[in-house]
């Protein structure tokens, strides 16, 4: 999960400088600039959502082994168990 955060963090810090770099060359492009700011928008969208699914998958992962652990220990401690 690290691993992607950090990917999606330098990927977008890359499109947003070049962005930066579109808009200081072309002050007269409008059109461009708008439809790359669009397109970043979009792009930065999907990779937080990516991330935050991931976040979640993770967090259900991790409760149902917190689940199996206590189920073990359960087993365990029963005494009529043979």
């Amino acid at each position: 999960i690290l691993d992607s955060i950090v990917h999606v963090f330098v990927r977008n810090l890359g499109f947003l400088e070049g962005r930066l770099q579109i808009v200081a060359d072309t002050e007269e492009k409008q059109n461009q600039v708008l439809a790359i700011n669009i397109a970043l928008l979009q792009w930065l969208c999907k990779d937080f959502s990516v991330v935050f699914y991931q976040c979640l998958e993770c967090e259900r992962f991790y409760i149902a082994i917190e689940e199996a652990k206590m189920a073990c220990i359960q087993l365990l401690m029963n005494k009529e168990c043979p």
